[in-house]
C-alpha cells in the first residue's frame, strides 16, 4: 500500500484522537430550529455546508495554509490561521476548531513533528494542512 495513502487514511479516520466525534457542526441547533426535520431538509443542510461553507471558504483557506507551510512562510501561515479562527460565527465554533487544532498539534508533537511557530490558538485546518505537509500528503489528496 502507498505509504502516503496510509497516512491519509489515518488522518481521515474517525478514530484520530482530536475530538471531532464530539461536534456536530451545528446540526443539533438546525434540528431544534426546524431547519432539519426530514431527509430532504437534511440533504439541503448538508449541501449548503459542503458547497457554501467548505468549498467556498474553508477549502481555499486550507490550500493557502498548505502552500504557506510548503514555502516555510510562517507569517502567512499564522495570518491564515488567524483569519480562519476569526471567521467562526460563534464562540462554540471557534472553540471547536481550536480544540481540534490543539489536539492534532499535540499529536504531531508526540510524533516528532513540532509546529514551526508558537501559536496561541491553532485552527484545525492549519493543523491538518501542516500534518499533510509533514506526512508528504499532496494538497489535492489532503483536501480531497
Amino acid at each position: 500500500m502507498n505509504p502516503n495513502l496510509t497516512s491519509l487514511l489515518q488522518l481521515a479516520s474517525p478514530l484520530l484522537p482530536v475530538g471531532a466525534f464530539s461536534y456536530s457542526q451545528g446540526l443539533e441547533s438546525a434540528i431544534d430550529s426546524d431547519l432539519v426535520k426530514d431527509e430532504t431538509s437534511m440533504r439541503r443542510w448538508l449541501v449548503h455546508g459542503l458547497r457554501d461553507v467548505l468549498a467556498r471558504y474553508e477549502a481555499p483557506v486550507w490550500v493557502r495554509l498548505y502552500r504557506a507551510i510548503q514555502r516555510q512562510d510562517q507569517v502567512a501561515f499564522a495570518g491564515w490561521n488567524e483569519e480562519f479562527l476569526a471567521s467562526r460565527e460563534s464562540l462554540e465554533l471557534r472553540a471547536e476548531t481550536a480544540q481540534m487544532g490543539f489536539s492534532l498539534g499535540r499529536l504531531l508533537g508526540s510524533l516528532q513533528h513540532a509546529l514551526p511557530l508558537p501559536l496561541t490558538s491553532l485552527s484545525y485546518p492549519a493543523a491538518h494542512a501542516f500534518t499533510c505537509h509533514c506526512w508528504d500528503i499532496k494538497a489535492e489528496d489532503g483536501l480531497g
